[in-house]
């Protein structure tokens, strides 16, 4: 089949007038770029927060003031989709969980100086990693923000 192919003739098959307002796409015709893929980034889910906890608005003030919290918050993003595959239908929910979360630790460190962050995330990734269903995982990625 591609042995036998050959240039299409425009003038055997298309008026004159067709030819001049439609351009023939032909094997040789570059095509367009692909569009990319629109990173998940920032705060996806800012107006549900501030409905749901307004007690958080301080926190979105001070998240919104720098890039580095986004950067953050797509990298625990990444690791956390990275463990939870396996969950079809629930990446959006797990998005809100870990949003909240990270606006409720902004700002806290551990002991040993990295972000209070990581604590919940590690703990959602080990209950993702057992399997158990997306409820748990919320539950791990939320379990300290009562407190906070």
């Amino acid at each position: 089949l591609i042995g036998s192919w050959r240039p299409i003739d425009p003038g055997s098959w298309q008026s004159a007038q067709h030819r001049r307002t439609s351009p023939l796409l032909t094997l040789n015709s570059p095509l367009p770029p692909p569009v990319p893929p629109q990173p998940v980034s920032g705060l996806r889910h800012k107006s549900t927060i501030m409905a749901g906890a307004p007690s958080l608005e301080s926190q979105v003030g001070v998240f919104l003031r720098t890039e580095r919290n986004t950067y953050e918050l797509d990298t625990l993003h990444q690791k956390l989709m990275s463990h939870t595959q396996h969950m079809r239908g629930a990446q959006d929910q797990l998005r809100l969980a870990l949003e909240v979360a990270f606006l409720s630790h902004l700002g806290q460190r551990r002991r040993s100086g990295e972000a209070y962050i990581t604590h919940p995330v590690t703990v959602a990734t080990i209950l993702a990693d057992s399997k158990l269903d997306i409820e748990s995982v919320v539950s791990g990625l939320l379990h300290d923000t009562v407190e906070d």
